[in-house]
């Protein structure tokens, strides 16, 4: 009898180890990023660091800046190592990455007192900002709106999307959106998911995919980039067991595939409705299009509305070729993402890197 009590209290005990050990590991991530940069005052630091804080593809910050503090300049540059060649050959999501920072750059500067001009470049570099102070007053609340800018992955609720709320995310003319119910929305769910399971059992992008996946804490917090798990949608217990479950080998087998393609499927009944941004495929017209982007996201931060983009449709044929014809749209789609209600707004991870490692300030 006292040998089954010391099994019983042993075995306790280890599962009380494993229960806590999950916890740990599933807690939520803290990443510090280094907000310093010699030759750069406080206030421009955390103006920069609030423009990394932009939506940015696979997470990757592939942005290079440098600042002229004396000519008051930003030059936005792509950093080709951080490139897709697999699923973004022709850079068309680099660009509308970089708009987007350039775009939350000028939301930052803003919000700050500056003044500011853009103007697009050719090259490596991508664009310009020149920027001005022309008032002390600080307006926390468009920082804030920064903040809590984030994309979400999860399912949504059934809620449908207001005309109030639609009318403040379709900002453009070559904004459109399409309420679940329409034909249109079932055809971007159809050929959604068609692409993604197209894309998910593509070797070379599977591999690429991985090759940005974080799995566990210490490599969030030493990468400072990339998709860990909160970038998935994924914390606490079902945290712990992905991250225990899954290596960079496992993700390119067609397991991770299924998985990936039964997530997306439920992620695609669960919205209220896609919304879709077009534009001309010019490198100026893509920086555009990032820009735009920000101020419909930051839109949707003020009334409610959850955001996750979905490039599939865009990134693989013959769904690319298709869609501008199939939704009778005079321009590209650019972006497409999934909108809805969710029941918990959740919050930016905030997984970025040192501001050091990428931006450098010109001597004169």
């Amino acid at each position: 009898m006292k040998m089954s009590i010391k099994v019983i209290l042993v075995a306790a005990i280890v599962i009380l180890a494993a229960v806590l050990s999950l916890l740990h590991m599933g807690r939520k991530i803290e990443v510090n990023t280094d907000k310093r940069v010699e030759g750069l005052s406080g206030e421009l630091c955390e103006v920069l660091y609030l423009a990394s804080l932009a939506p940015n593809s696979h997470n990757a910050q592939m942005w290079k800046v440098k600042i002229d503090t004396e000519e008051q300049t930003v030059v936005i540059g792509l950093d080709k190592n951080r490139r897709f060649p697999a699923v973004d050959p022709h850079d068309r999501e680099m660009a509308i990455s970089l708009g987007c920072y350039a775009g939350m750059l000028t939301e930052a500067l803003g919000a700050y007192g500056y003044k500011y001009d853009i103007e697009y470049l050719s090259g490596d570099d991508y664009i310009e900002i020149r920027y001005d102070k022309v008032t002390d007053a600080i307006l926390q609340d468009r920082i804030d709106r920064i903040y809590k800018r984030h994309t979400d992955k999860s399912a949504f609720t059934a809620a449908a999307l207001s005309d109030e709320q639609v009318g403040k995310l379709v900002l453009h003319d070559n904004v459109f959106y399409y309420p679940k119910g329409t034909e249109y929305f079932s055809y971007i769910r159809d050929n959604m998911l068609a692409a993604i399971t197209q894309q998910s059992y593509d070797r070379a992008k599977a591999e690429e995919l991985a090759g940005w996946l974080r799995l566990s804490n210490r490599e969030t917090v030493e990468k400072k980039d990339g998709l860990p798990a909160e970038q998935l949608g994924l914390t606490g217990m079902v945290k712990s067991l992905y991250y225990l479950t899954t290596t960079h080998d496992s993700a390119k087998n067609d397991s991770f595939a299924r998985q990936s393609i039964d997530t997306a499927s439920k992620q695609l009944d669960g919205c209220a409705g896609f919304l879709a941004i077009t534009s001309g495929g010019s490198r100026e017209e893509l920086l555009t299009c990032g820009m735009q982007l920000v101020k419909i996201w930051l839109s949707a931060v003020e009334c409610g509305v959850s955001v996750h983009p979905m490039s599939a449709i865009l990134e693989e044929e013959p769904y690319r070729s298709l869609i501008k014809q199939d939704l009778g749209l005079k321009e590209q789609p650019q972006m497409v993402m999934r909108l809805g209600i969710a029941d918990d707004y959740g919050e930016n991870a905030a997984i970025r890197r040192d501001l050091a490692d990428y931006i450098t300030v010109e001597e004169n």
